[in-house]
C-alpha cells in the first residue's frame, strides 16, 4: 500500500494500514502546523519571541508532529494541553483590551484560529487514538518544564505560564504562589488523567499490543 504522506486514499476520512487498523490521515497535522508557523511568525513580528516559551505552542506542535509522524504519546500530550490552554486563552480575552491596529487585529484572528485548530483537530483524531497509559504524565512534565524554561529564559514582567507569580486575575483566590503552583499541578493532573480516561472510554478502544 503506498503509504506517502501527500497519496490519496480511496477513504477519505481514514486510511488502514496493512494491520486493517484505521489511523487519521497524516495532511490533517499540516493544518494546525500551517496555522501555528502563521501565528509563531506574527507573534516574533509584531508581539514579543518570549511569549512563543508558552506551553500552547509547544501543545500546537506536538498534536500536529504527532498526527503527522503517528506518535500517540506525543500526540496526546499536545492534545491535553490544547484542551487546558483553550479555555484560558477565552478567560484572558474576556478583560483584555485589543488595539485597533492592523497588526494588532491580525495577531488575534490568528491566535483564535491557533488555539482552536488545534483543540478541533485533535478532537477528530481521537476517534483513531487510544492515549497511553501515561499520556496525562508526560503532558504534567512537559508543563514543568516549560515553566522552568520560561523562569530561566523570559522576563518576568511577562509571567509567561504563571512561571513568577500566581496568574492575572487570581491573585485574590491565591495569596500564596507555592500553593497557588501546588494547587494548579494537583487541578492539571487530574484534569489530564479523566481526559485520558475520557477519551479511551468514550471510543472504546483496546489497547495496541
Amino acid at each position: 500500500m503506498n503509504c506517502s504522506i501527500f497519496a490519496q486514499k480511496s477513504e477519505p476520512v481514514k486510511e488502514k494500514l496493512a494491520t486493517g487498523e484505521a489511523r487519521p490521515p497524516r495532511w490533517w497535522g499540516f493544518f494546525p502546523l500551517g496555522i501555528l508557523i502563521w501565528h509563531s511568525c506574527n507573534t516574533i513580528f509584531y508581539e514579543n519571541p518570549q511569549y512563543l516559551l508558552f506551553v500552547c505552542y509547544t501543545a500546537n506542535l506536538l498534536v500536529a508532529i504527532g498526527i503527522i509522524c503517528r506518535w500517540r504519546l506525543i500526540f496526546g500530550m499536545g492534545f491535553l494541553w490544547t484542551v487546558a490552554a483553550l479555555p484560558l486563552f477565552i478567560y484572558d480575552n474576556s478583560y483584555e483590551s485589543v488595539s485597533s491596529t492592523l497588526a494588532a487585529i491580525l495577531c488575534r484572528c490568528t491566535c483564535m484560529l491557533f488555539h482552536v485548530s488545534g483543540f478541533i483537530v485533535g478532537l477528530l483524531v481521537l476517534k483513531f487514538y487510544r492515549l497511553p497509559k501515561f499520556t496525562w504524565l508526560a503532558a504534567l512534565g512537559l508543563g514543568l518544564a516549560l515553566q522552568v524554561l520560561a523562569r530561566s529564559f523570559s522576563d518576568e514582567s511577562l509571567n509567561i505560564n504563571a512561571a513568577f507569580r500566581v496568574y492575572q486575575g487570581w491573585e485574590g483566590v491565591f495569596s500564596d504562589y507555592t500553593v497557588y503552583t501546588i494547587t494548579m499541578l494537583l487541578s492539571f493532573g487530574i484534569s489530564f488523567i479523566l481526559l485520558q480516561w475520557g477519551s479511551n472510554r468514550l471510543f472504546g478502544r483496546k489497547e495496541r499490543k
